[in-house]
């Protein structure tokens, strides 16, 4: 969990250039839509990217627990304390969002 940003912009994007994952840390290649979140928490701004499976595992989660305060790099440490019939049901809302992503690429 994290604070709120005091104001943010999220856009997705298509990279230019080779960008790290905040997540997974992989490369985002030239070509491949990313999450592009910039924002300012207790008046420091920072600025993350996330590739497209990743952003959507994220908002999964989020639309599931019914909240939206998971800290960027976190998501994998969360996804490990969570039990196995729960990675479940994250796993196939994960996979339908994937889907509609993979379709919206085109």
């Amino acid at each position: 969990m994290c604070d709120y940003p005091e104001c943010f912009e999220s856009n997705i994007r298509k990279a230019k250039k080779v960008h790290k994952c905040c997540e997974c840390k992989k490369d985002i290649i030239p070509g491949e839509k990313y999450e592009d979140f910039h924002g300012i928490w207790n008046g420091e701004a920072n600025n993350y990217r996330s590739c497209i499976k990743c952003r959507n595992l994220r908002w999964g989660i989020q639309y599931i627990e019914d909240c939206d305060e998971m800290a960027f790099g976190q998501l994998y440490e969360y996804l490990e304390s969570i039990t196995s019939s729960y990675k479940k049901k994250v796993t196939d809302y994960w996979v339908a969002h994937y889907l509609y992503s993979a379709m919206d690429n085109n």
